[in-house]
């Protein structure tokens, strides 16, 4: 999933083995899309039953909780938008779909 290239592009400013205190006073953007995939996961028998089930959510706040405990400030980015970047990438999974 993602972009085709896009790690080498960004090399630069990724930080590897960074400690989360290491972002106190700074603001990080999350992709709520993967933390709700991960979230889902917790109860993916209950939803797959229909049923109801409050884990998922339990689970963002967690996630955030943790952000804000180490003084990080969190914008959660839910993507809608066709990225022209990433255009060749729905295309081919558009054609995998069928």
């Amino acid at each position: 999933m993602g972009i085709s290239g896009l790690l080498p592009l960004v090399k630069d400013a990724m930080q590897q083995n960074s400690h989360i205190h290491n972002y106190r006073g700074q603001r990080v953007a999350v992709d709520g899309y993967a933390w709700l995939h991960k979230a889902v996961f917790v109860c993916a028998t209950e939803l797959a039953k229909g049923q109801s089930s409050p884990k998922w959510i339990a689970f963002l706040l967690t996630m955030i909780d943790v952000l804000l405990d180490h003084g990080v400030s969190v914008t959660m980015v839910f993507d809608g938008a066709e990225l022209p970047a990433k255009r060749g990438t729905v295309s081919d999974r558009a054609l995998k779909r069928q």
